[in-house]
């Protein structure tokens, strides 16, 4: 591969563009990890004021029971998305290194820059499979939410 400037510039463009990708995929797995947290929080609070309201002095019935559902699922969904997940979003040094310092063929930077560029498009497209199937996850922990306040604030209002 031909290393003029003009070749070395556009690489390290692209390579520049595909580490943002990667970058900007961390800060939205931390931005739903950060709101699940306060989901489940929002949840607990939810529960133990509303629910504790509902619950004065009378045992559990049909929409009591839905409420105390919608709290289950709401921090299991929540929970779904704090859980550790196998994020692809950086590349193995140690492969870099023995493929394109230390190999039979050291490679030039241009070589590299364009090669990491295309794995960095692989696992940003395999991540993006996975994020859409955490925003779903996400989304469903938020209804169930809303559904467990409403729930228990119907259940308080029948008192």
């Amino acid at each position: 591969m031909a290393t003029s400037p003009l070749v070395d510039e556009r690489l390290a463009l692209i390579y520049a563009e595909s580490v943002r990708g990667l970058d900007q995929q961390e800060r939205t797995i931390d931005g739903f990890r950060s709101r699940a947290g306060t989901v489940v929080a929002a949840a607990a609070l939810a529960t133990a004021f509303l629910g504790g309201q509902a619950l004065k002095n009378r045992s559990l019935h049909g929409l009591a029971w839905a409420g105390v559902g919608t709290f289950v699922a709401t921090v299991v969904l929540s929970l779904a998305v704090l859980l550790p997940w196998r994020w692809v979003l950086v590349n193995s040094a140690t492969s870099l290194i023995d493929q394109y310092v230390e190999g039979k063929e050291p490679q030039t930077l241009s070589e590299l820059q364009r090669d990491v560029a295309l794995w960095n498009e692989i696992n940003y497209d395999r991540n993006e499979r996975w994020l859409r199937a955490y925003a779903a996850v996400f989304t469903a922990a938020c209804i169930f939410l809303v559904a467990e306040v409403v729930i228990w604030l119907v259940v308080v209002a029948r008192r």
